[in-house]
């Protein structure tokens, strides 16, 4: 797993993003993401990848490889 690169405003938007979702701010969603077009938004959704990997190594220790294992674990449970 590559370390995420957390420079530039995509990576501040995304946070924001983030901490919106959490608080179920519906409004606040749709304003941050309603005036985007594609590629701002492809950018927004890859900063916040690297944002819930970052806060997934936190969660797992640092380890990339439990993180990984975990995440496979979650995908393999949602498969039809």
């Amino acid at each position: 797993m590559a370390t995420p690169d957390t420079s530039g405003a995509t990576f501040a938007a995304a946070c924001a993003l983030v901490r919106t979702g959490a608080a179920g701010d519906e409004d606040g969603l749709r304003a941050l993401i309603d005036t985007r077009d594609t590629d701002e938004l492809v950018g927004l959704v890859l900063a916040t990848g690297a944002l819930a990997q970052l806060l997934g190594l936190v969660a797992h220790g640092g380890d990339p490889g439990a993180l990984d294992a975990y995440l496979t674990r979650v995908i393999a449970n949602q498969q039809p």
